[in-house]
This record gives C-alpha cells, sequence and structure tokens, in this order.
C-alpha cells in the first residue's frame, strides 16, 4: 500500500514520522503484525519566493527647458537585481507623453540614456516620458513596472526679426543752391 501525507504541518526541522498500528494485516496462521514505525522526514518551511520588482530610476530631464526642434536625455538606472536577470530596453519600451520626438537608446549594463531629438509639440505642458512594463526583469522572474519621468517644458523658439534695416534720406536743405554752396 501507498501511504500519502498531504497539507502538512507541523513543527519545522523535527523528526516526522509515521506508524503502522499492530494488527493491520495478519497472515494464514492468524499472526498479526506489530507496530512498525517509518524513517523520519523533516518538514523545513519553504523560502519565500521573491514577487518583488526591479526598480527602475529616470533621471531629471537634460535640458529642462528646450526650444520645439531641440534635443533632451535622461538617464534610465536598473536596479542591480537586474543584472542576473535580463534587460529587454531599447526604444520600443519608452513612451512619450505630451509631444512627439525621435527616440534613440544607447548604453550597457544597468544604465541607459534616452535621447529625444527634434522635439515637436507639447508646448508649456507637462512633458515627459515612460518607461513601460518589463523593460527588464530579475532572475526570479518579476519584471519593471511603468515608471514616468520627471517634466521638461518645450518653447518656441524665438521670433526671429527679418525685416531689413531701412534708411531715410531727408530733403536738401536748401532746395536750392549756387555752385560753391553748403546743402545739409
Amino acid at each position: 500500500r501507498v501511504v500519502t501525507l498531504s497539507n502538512i504541518t507541523g513543527d519545522a526541522d523535527s523528526n516526522n514520522r509515521i506508524a503502522v498500528r499492530a494488527g493491520a494485516a495478519e497472515d494464514a496462521a492468524g499472526n498479526k503484525t506489530a507496530v512498525v514505525e517509518s524513517t523520519n522526514f523533516t518538514v523545513i518551511i519553504p523560502t519565500p519566493k521573491d514577487t518583488t520588482a526591479p526598480s527602475v530610476l529616470v533621471s531629471n530631464p537634460n535640458p529642462k527647458t528646450v526650444e520645439v526642434g531641440g534635443t533632451v536625455k535622461y538617464t534610465v538606472v536598473f536596479s542591480d537585481e537586474t543584472a542576473m536577470g535580463t534587460i529587454h530596453f531599447n526604444k520600443n519600451y519608452v513612451a512619450l507623453i505630451g509631444f512627439d520626438a525621435d527616440i534613440t537608446v544607447s548604453g550597457t549594463g544597468n544604465t541607459r540614456t534616452v535621447t529625444l531629438t527634434n522635439i515637436q509639440g507639447g508646448l508649456d505642458s507637462d512633458n515627459r516620458i515612460a518607461i513601460r512594463a518589463g523593460a527588464a526583469e530579475d532572475a526570479a522572474g518579476n519584471k519593471t513596472k511603468v515608471v514616468e519621468s520627471p517634466n521638461f517644458t518645450v518653447i518656441a523658439p524665438p521670433v526671429k526679426d527679418t525685416t531689413a534695416p531701412s534708411i531715410a534720406i531727408s530733403a536738401p536743405k536748401p532746395g536750392t543752391i549756387e555752385l560753391g554752396e553748403t546743402v545739409k
């Protein structure tokens, strides 16, 4: 027979066993079995499962104010737990909030630089990026959560003065002169 024990509770690190009571079986001559104990097994406290997502830190924008068409950079740092896992981070994990721009991601290891070029739109609003969930994961398979950056401001470029300067010449005084006289 197979004895299956499930949902075991009890003292951890103790000597646990089962016993088969006397008389559990009998032979043809009427002899009954004696009490028999199993070998010991140990109950251990399970190791808590790591369910903590690795963190992502996003720096302040550089610069904090940029003209339309300009460039802003962010530094993105993944926590050390991701060194034992995987960093999937690329430009597809960068969401633009409040503006449009071209995105490039560079760097290696836990530190990456997000460069936003040719920034358009978002004048005088709270412009920022979000790092999408799952950009990195630790060895236990916990994935990063969504993280938003600090804001930056887009301003219109200064209006360029395209008006040429003018020169005015007054009428000569006096209007008529004789040879050798002065005109102002």
